[in-house]
């Protein structure tokens, strides 16, 4: 089976596997959303159709259960791609899942994968069609009869506009979860990104060996975020360095929770990922010890230190060898 014809699946948490299609990705789309046009290709508009058509039933569940009104807060976003609005809508999922099973107290394992090939608008949709079947439950669960209405998208839609509407939405379903993402979650997802940055180490020779740190008490979800958003400019170099595009990202004003770390989390995740897949030798790992008993938020920036470690040998190393990702290039 040829690259282009199945889904490689290698992200954390032990839910995905590697599934084979026996249709197009644009017709098992279509046939996920029920629309009655097989082969039909899934462009940017429906997307984010589906996005609108997903953020009116999470209203309406909002409406029913009482919550707040979502207020929100700034981040800047530029040149975001179809990778980064995957892994972001992959958040959006998680989030969605975890809401259905606080009030239906069943969680489906979705074989959704992400593709080693470019990212294509019918991945993305799939994604979000996945999370609107969650909703649709907690819907039957709660007694809401009343119907939302499809929205009409025409035109061409840029992916960061997609981008600051899954944000926005995920930020909506932060204030639906009953309990929001543990320290424990992001930790886990934190040491799979460590090591991802050390098996893009390992092409350079002379490792030096970096220390975890100390602990430093009394941080806050902001302290986190703060020092993620930093490690995520640390990445913006690298790929700077290597030739490759990437979106921008500027926290101004913000107050987040933990859920708003968990969807950075995954937006750096979808960059080491495409470091990854970009040389053919590369096979990402996912490590396979489990970080017991509770953590706090002086736990998640010890493990985020310990992380821009990391990215700032990798940094320091592609300064001098730029060309580090080109077939062949491995430096003994």
């Amino acid at each position: 089976m040829h690259l282009h014809q199945k889904l490689i699946v290698f992200l954390s948490l032990g839910l995905f596997s590697e599934i084979a299609l026996t249709d197009t990705p644009e017709s098992v789309a279509l046939q996920a959303c029920g629309r009655a046009v097989p082969g039909q290709e899934v462009v940017s508009a429906d997307v984010l159709e589906r996005i609108i058509y997903f953020q009116k039933i999470m209203e309406q569940i909002r409406a029913e259960i009482g919550r707040p009104v979502y207020e929100g807060f700034d981040i800047g976003v530029e040149n975001t791609s179809q990778r980064e609005v995957y892994y972001l809508t992959q958040s959006m999922y998680r989030k969605a899942d975890r809401l259905a099973f606080e009030w239906t107290h069943t969680k489906i394992r979705q074989p959704v994968a992400v593709s080693a090939v470019p990212i294509l608008p019918q991945h993305i949709f799939m994604v979000v069609d996945a999370s609107v079947k969650r909703l649709m439950h907690i819907k039957q669960v709660l007694g809401i009869s009343e119907q939302v209405s499809d929205c009409l998208v025409r035109g061409s839609i840029q992916s960061t506009a997609i981008f600051e509407t899954v944000l926005h939405t995920n930020r909506e379903l932060n204030i639906l979860l009953e309990q929001p993402v543990l320290p424990e979650k992001i930790i886990r997802q934190l040491d799979i990104l460590i090591a991802y940055t050390q098996q893009l180490l390992s092409i350079f020779p002379e490792q030096r060996k970096i220390h975890f740190p100390i602990m430093v008490r009394r941080k806050s979800p902001k302290d986190v975020y703060l020092l993620l958003a930093n490690n995520f400019l640390l990445i913006e170099k690298i790929f700077h360095l290597s030739r490759f595009p990437i979106m921008t990202l500027r926290a101004n004003d913000i107050k987040p929770v933990s859920s708003d770390i968990y969807d950075l989390v995954m937006i750096l995740d979808s960059e080491l990922t495409f470091l990854l897949t970009h040389g053919n030798s590369l096979t990402p790992i996912t490590p396979t010890t489990q970080k017991r008993g509770k953590k706090k938020f002086s736990n998640v920036f010890q493990y985020a230190k310990f992380f821009e470690a990391h990215l700032e040998a990798l940094l320091a190393k592609v300064e001098s060898k730029p060309d580090w990702l080109e077939p062949g290039n491995k430096y003994d």
